[in-house]
């Protein structure tokens, strides 16, 4: 080893003054034995040592580990070196035993006529720090995006799906390989193909979509989601669309259920009163409007409290239900069959062409009602009084249920087990009757 770390090199006043001013460490190495021949002053500042420290070293003695015989081998990389360059990351310990990430720029030249290797270290602790800290940062939002309780993907401008999380491919049943599937085959729904698809509309400059849609699984069974579509955007521009799928099909079904409570009768699932009423409002209302006029039917059960007292509240359940059930394969779609209280059963009866009309599905109404049924483990028959409501000018729902009602009423003092029309105006059509009790 020389006394003076440069006479070896031989270096002049002018370069060693230009490489005292270079912020980075430099090393000039002998590419024989790797002796440190010359270090500036940021070289001995970030190795922890002073300058002379560095003239009795060689540059495996920076390293850590050194001479493992692995790949990382600092001699091994050192005799790699040439004149083209190369850059690598190494690591160097201090004389404290601490150890600190390098990245190294070498290259053999020629100085003071011997073959010499020039390197260029610079310390990337802070830059390791940094990329370690980024690093968790994208592992967390990561786990975030693969875990979220809700389905997310991001779709880019050609529609493909360039990446989605566990939770869109178990709500999907769809697994597609990033940017191989298009969204619209990943995941299709109502909206797919139409002006309201949300990468269309984000592309077309909407900073926010949202919206309720059904999508289908890829089993063909379908969900409700709240979907929520956002830019998204690479270098400044939109590039595509971040897709928020929230499954809120329970919420659905929960939503349509109180909503069918709220207008149905709980026992026989019949329109309720509330609806019937709706339902008779619409029908007058397009009555006037030039459509053909409905008709009504008030349908009481008779002798109901005898059934429920002889045999069972029980057994009078599964008569009206039963009854419920004929009444509706009686009627047409478009008829409106309800419960309105009680044992009291209403038939709206949509575009009547005539009185025979109205006639023709009372006396079906009077025939299934006879069938019999097992009703508290026995074999019943009943009968039915219906009074029917034919529309007049100038009828509202009230007067229509009332002439209705008292028809009915005029069919039980009789006995029961027939229909009545009520009675029309003075100089109109004449009562019609149906068939006796007795048939």
């Amino acid at each position: 080893m020389p006394d003076s770390m440069f006479s070896k090199a031989r270096i002049d006043e002018q370069c060693r003054a230009v490489l005292e001013q270079i912020l980075d460490a430099v090393l000039l190495v002998d590419t024989e034995g790797g002796d440190i021949l010359f270090a500036n002053q940021a070289a001995a500042d970030t190795c922890g040592r002073t300058r002379e420290e560095l003239a009795r070293l060689r540059i495996f003695d920076l390293h850590h580990p050194c001479g493992n015989g692995t790949e990382d081998d600092p001699a091994a990389r050192h005799a790699e070196i040439d004149e083209s360059g190369t850059l690598f990351e190494a690591e160097y310990h201090r004389p404290d035993g601490t150890r600190f990430p390098v990245e190294v720029h070498a290259r053999v030249g020629e100085y003071g006529g011997r073959r010499a290797i020039f390197a260029v270290v610079r310390d990337i602790s802070a830059r390791k720090e940094m990329e370690r800290k980024l690093g968790e940062a994208k592992a967390q939002l990561e786990q975030v995006f693969e875990t979220a309780a809700d389905g997310m993907r991001i779709v880019g401008s050609d529609f493909r799906v360039l990446r989605s999380n566990g939770t869109l491919r178990e709500m999907s049943g769809c697994s597609p390989e990033d940017g191989t599937v298009a969204c619209y085959e990943a995941f299709p729904g109502e909206l797919c193909h139409t002006d309201r698809c949300p990468l269309t509309r984000i592309l077309a400059g909407d900073t926010r979509f949202e919206a309720e849609v059904d999508k289908i699984r890829a089993d063909g069974t379908r969900i409700t989601c709240l979907l929520t579509a956002t830019p998204y955007v690479v270098d400044g521009k939109v590039a595509g669309i971040v897709e928020d799928f929230k499954d809120i099909s329970e919420r659905r079904r929960a939503e349509n259920l109180a909503r069918h409570l709220a207008t149905h009768d709980s026992l026989t699932d019949l329109p309720n009163r509330m609806l019937f009423r709706d339902r008779l409002d619409v029908a007058l209302a397009q009555t006037d409007r030039g459509a053909k006029p409905p008709a009504l039917m008030f349908v009481d059960i008779d002798k109901f409290k005898e059934i429920n007292d002889t045999h069972g509240h029980g057994a009078g359940d599964i008569v009206l239900t039963t009854l419920a059930r004929r009444f509706e394969h009686i009627v047409r779609k478009a008829d409106t069959v309800a419960r309105i209280g009680g044992d009291e059963i209403t038939i709206l009866l949509s575009g009547v062409e005539s009185r025979e009309d109205a006639a023709r599905v009372a006396r079906k109404v009077l025939e299934s009602a006879r069938e019999a049924m097992v009703a508290g483990g026995e074999l019943l028959s009943v009968t039915v009084s219906v009074g029917i409501a034919l529309h007049r000018p100038g009828d509202g729902a009230d007067a229509m249920l009332s002439r209705a009602d008292h028809a009915m009423y005029a069919v039980k003092r009789r006995g029961g087990g027939s229909f009545e029309f009520a009675e029309e105006p003075e100089g109109g059509a004449p009562p019609i009757s149906g068939p006796s009790p007795t048939g």
